[in-house]
């Protein structure tokens, strides 16, 4: 089976590392970089505190609404989302 272990989840794709060395993509419409500051198991998840160091706005995109993105979906991708809503109440 085909994981971002065993393959290069970044070819072909215009990246730029960040000042903690994680990929920044230069196509996306913002990001912000973070250090990890602690992390809390809850069991079926893991939550991380962090701090952002750095972030970039790219204002020639228009960031995807919550709205546009339901109104996108698919029957059963909003089943799906119900259901894992459900499971975080």
């Amino acid at each position: 089976a085909q994981s971002g272990q065993n393959v290069n989840k970044f070819k072909g794709i215009d990246w730029a590392p960040g000042m903690t060395g994680s990929p920044l993509i230069q196509s996306m419409a913002g990001w912000l970089e973070c250090r990890v500051e602690a992390q809390f198991d809850t069991g079926d998840r893991t939550i991380y505190l962090s701090e952002v160091v750095a972030g970039d706005l790219n204002g020639t995109f228009t960031p995807l609404t919550q709205r546009q993105f339901l109104q996108e979906s698919t029957p059963d991708q909003l089943a799906i989302l119900k259901s894992q809503m459900a499971a975080d109440a």
